[in-house]
């Protein structure tokens, strides 16, 4: 475990469509036991969210966390959830709301965890001073049919990272919240105060003549502009040289549209070795494809697919961009027997500005994630923590294994060099974690979710979801910085 002396730590089609956001689970109100999380930015040892996956097979396991809260700790806690998997299920995207205390997380189609009652669509809204879960709003077309999971949910092997929600991001000072629906490729608007849907854009790149390989997945925000990441995932050629990852810009109603930044993901990778003295395996990206590589018998999967998951911007205006593996949620999310297991290992890369725009090095260099036996860990969440001035990035601590099982890390990155400072054990293995609230009520309503068929036991999970820095200054930097490049409020737009 590393660790850090310091503890581093205008003309719009207006759409009326509501997405009658109900209270699903809502607490009574009680006093807020939600720590100062302003203060603790302001000391430098933030408080963060992540997402995590259980194996839901059979049980809505209600007390395995979805959502979790930490910070960089000497014994790696104490974490508190703040959702468990029976209230919001699978979710990738978080933004954090400083004026409501609130958390936002969008439902992520991965295989094996159920979806949580508001389906494919549904962004949940977690109150951190009560506990209340509600879902915010629901995205219209997030999945082509149902997504009712049966037998060994082998339909997401398809379905993981073409239906159901990618990132999702806000701008409090306009009360906009963004979110990328990942099966019709849009980006979606909505007014923070009612969950009412502003407006919906394509992507930038559906002019290419490759628009139906574009997968949007990662939003940012910077200056007044939305930033959107998405990858040509190559599946129609099939050839690894027209593997792409690119950056996008607009206003937030989707005008004025700008590639920011692309990067060709034929870099070299280096390699994975599962033990000492196995074979090691090229983490090249790989084209997009619906089967999970073969493995041995005492091996897990390795096929690196790629994903522009997300985005963040360092002290200096540099752009990171964090890269996610589409094979782990292809495959079982823990170590089960007899089910497909894989290995997740995304990248993290760096794009420096230059003039008005980025760019990626050539060999796309980036933060050092390499763990022993891997030359990349990044699982493709990040957050930006303004003090110390550190990229969070959520990784594997060690390789999985069948023998050895997994560990996922939340790990500090220095923001000038890009080397690891400390890391925190995040989503433990089977653990239920106690909640943030004294002491939480559950609705004695609450919907039975769809499950698997069979029974599996949550393990060792070898992947986590988005991170989130809980900072009010941190959001008041990134959101407000000053451009020049067209941007109107919402009250404006029309006049």
């Amino acid at each position: 475990m590393i660790r850090h002396p310091s503890r581093i730590v205008g003309l719009i089609l207006v759409m009326a469509a509501w997405s009658g956001a109900v209270v699903l689970l809502a607490p009574r109100e009680r006093d807020s036991a939600a720590p100062d999380f302003g203060g603790a930015c302001r000391d430098g040892r933030p408080y963060l969210v992540t997402a995590c996956y259980a194996a839901t097979a059979g049980d809505p396991a209600p007390r395995l966390p979805s959502v979790v809260l930490f910070q960089d700790t000497p014994a790696d806690g104490p974490h508190h959830m703040l959702a468990g998997h029976d209230r919001i299920g699978a979710v990738w995207g978080l933004a954090y709301s400083p004026a409501e205390r609130a958390l936002f997380a969008g439902a992520f189609r991965k295989r094996g965890v159920a979806l949580g009652p508001g389906g494919p669509g549904a962004i949940y809204r977690v109150d951190l001073a009560t506990g209340a879960v509600a879902t915010f709003a629901t995205v219209p077309d997030a999945a082509a049919g149902d997504l009712s999971i049966a037998g060994d949910d082998a339909a997401a092997r398809s379905e993981a990272g073409r239906v159901g929600l990618g990132d999702v991001d806000l701008d409090p000072s306009v009360g906009t919240l963004f979110a990328i629906n990942l099966n019709d490729r849009r980006i979606y608007a909505f007014d923070m105060a009612d969950g009412r849907l502003r407006t919906a854009f394509d992507h930038g790149a559906v002019g290419e003549s490759w628009a139906a390989e574009a997968r949007p997945f990662g939003l940012g925000l910077r200056g007044r502009r939305l930033y959107h990441a998405l990858v040509r995932d190559a599946a129609a050629s099939g050839d690894p040289a027209d593997l792409e990852a690119r950056v996008y810009s607009s206003a937030y109603d989707g005008s004025d549209m700008r590639l920011e930044a692309a990067v060709s993901l034929g870099y070299p990778r280096g390699g994975l070795r599962q033990a000492a003295s196995g074979e090691a395996m090229d983490l090249a990206w790989r084209p997009w494809g619906d089967a999970v590589p073969p493995s041995t018998s005492d091996a897990l999967s390795v096929g690196p697919q790629p994903m522009a998951a997300d985005i963040v911007f360092d002290a200096a205006g540099n752009l990171i961009l964090g890269l996610r593996d589409r094979l782990v949620d292809m495959t079982d999310p823990a170590l089960a027997a007899g089910s497909e297991l894989a290995i997740g290992a995304g990248d993290l890369l760096l794009a420096r500005r230059e003039g008005d725009g980025w760019r990626f090095a050539p060999d796309a260099p980036g933060y050092d994630d390499a763990i022993a036996g891997s030359s990349h860990s990044a699982q493709g969440g990040l957050a930006w923590v303004a003090s110390p001035g550190a990229l969070v990035s959520a990784d594997l601590g060690r390789v999985p294994s069948l023998v050895s099982g997994s560990e996922l890390r939340a790990t500090w990155y220095d923001g000038s060099g890009g080397q690891k400072q400390a890391a925190e054990s995040v989503c433990p293995s089977g653990q239920a974690l106690p909640s943030l609230w004294a002491a939480p009520e559950q609705a004695a309503d609450a919907p039975v979710r769809r499950a698997l068929a069979d029974t599996t036991t949550f393990s060792a999970p070898r992947t986590a979801g988005d991170v989130e820095a809980l900072c009010d200054a941190e959001a008041e930097t990134d959101r407000t910085e000053p451009d020049a490049r067209l941007w109107l409020p919402w009250s404006d737009l029309g006049r």
